[in-house]
């Protein structure tokens, strides 16, 4: 009986937090999952606004990486090799950057894989851009530790214009959500420089 006590706390504790983890929240949708109205006023809208480089480390993680702060009008994509959603987006981030170049706009992709892995994707998907290896946890602090693949647009005084997370492993959603969302932001701020 006295290993029985033990169990029966625990089960009430766990239920009792469980139960009261969403109380200053908006009641979850079916299922327990977040409506995308709830998810963008929660994980999206806080930042917006906001000076990218006083809420991550960005300055230090890129430094420690061998790369220089970013210039311009700044799209940072962060990725990895399983996500099917951030595979498909290379080619809408190769359009931008022929549709861009020229212009004060830069991409900078980040990933926690490793040097050979990158190479390898570049490689087979052409990439303009160079994709930099940095480490998981510094990948969870720049996209703000949203889920992948993330796209945080940035003026040029390095303010979060845009985020987006997560994506479509269809080609054609993905290229619709690139060309409804991203160009239209990055040409109004290209458009006020």
């Amino acid at each position: 009986m006295k290993v029985i006590h033990p169990i029966i706390l625990f089960s009430l504790f766990t239920s009792t937090a469980y139960s009261q983890s969403n109380v200053n929240n908006k009641p979850p949708t079916e299922k327990g999952k977040l409506t995308i109205s709830q998810l963008w006023e929660n994980r999206v809208k806080p930042f917006i606004g906001k000076d990218y480089f006083k809420l991550t480390n960005a300055d230090s993680i890129f430094k420690n990486a061998g790369m220089e702060m970013p210039e311009g009008v700044c799209l940072i994509n962060l990725w990895f090799a399983n996500c099917r959603p951030c595979i498909t987006e290379f080619p809408d981030l190769v359009k931008l950057s022929e549709k861009y170049a020229g212009k004060n706009f830069r991409i900078v992709s980040l990933t926690f894989e490793n040097d050979s892995t990158i190479d390898t994707f570049r490689k087979k998907y052409n990439l303009p851009f160079m994709p930099r290896h940095i480490s998981r946890e510094a990948c969870y602090e720049l996209n703000l530790k949203n889920g992948f693949p993330t796209n945080i647009i940035l003026n040029t005084s390095g303010i979060i214009a845009y985020i987006s997370m997560g994506g479509s492993s269809n080609p054609e959603t993905s290229s619709l959500i690139f060309e409804e969302e991203l160009v239209p932001v990055i040409d109004s701020i290209l458009s006020h420089l």
